[in-house]
């Protein structure tokens, strides 16, 4: 960096709402994120109580529904392979985009006049991370999305997470939890 220039690190994700939560919470400690910890647990919420939910009404596996839940590879793709890989790219991104904000600095971009402005926007980008309300705003549209999703992607068939029955559809306890937490979950972590 600039021997002239400091200018505080652009960690976008290493603040904000929910990652104070998390290290209240102890899945964050100082210096040790345990990130593969993090993206193991946020799989496990999200996956296991769709299976053990779809096995307690027999929707797991077999002939019962059209699509039992262990034969729905975009179930496992999603809460299995996605959301772990969104929790674990954190460890990538963080330091990669510090690092590309600071280039703006020692590559000359930013001129030594310009320091105070380009200190301002990274202020005001630090502040946009750490904002309640967006991460409120976020949250809300992950979960219009999944619903919206789930709405635009029912089946005519039954399924383990709906059922269908002369024309309507109800969902099962394992759908209220897709609807509820794991969907919204990837979703929010896709828009963060």
């Amino acid at each position: 960096m600039n021997q002239d220039h400091a200018t505080r690190p652009f960690l976008l994700v290493e603040c904000g709402p929910l990652f104070e939560l998390e290290a209240r919470i102890g899945l964050i400690r100082k210096d040790a994120h345990q990130t593969a910890r993090r993206a193991f647990l946020a799989a496990l919420f999200a996956w296991f109580p769709l299976l053990v939910l779809s096995s307690l009404r027999g929707m797991a596996f077999g002939h019962k529904v059209l699509v039992p839940f262990l034969a729905d590879f975009s179930a496992w793709s999603r809460f299995l392979l996605a959301i772990p890989l969104l929790v674990l790219a954190e460890i990538i991104l963080g330091s990669r985009i510090a690092n590309a904000a600071e280039q703006f600095v020692t590559s000359g971009v930013v001129d030594q006049k310009d320091y105070r402005q380009f200190d301002r926007i990274v202020e005001q980008g630090l502040r946009s991370r750490d904002s309640k309300a967006a991460e409120i705003v976020i949250a809300i549209l992950a979960y219009l999305v999944a619903i919206t999703g789930f709405k635009l992607t029912a089946s005519n068939a039954s399924t383990w997470y709906a059922t269908q029955a002369d024309g309507t559809e109800s969902l099962t306890l394992a759908g209220w939890w897709l609807i509820g937490f794991s969907a919204p979950l990837l979703h929010f972590l896709l828009l963060r």
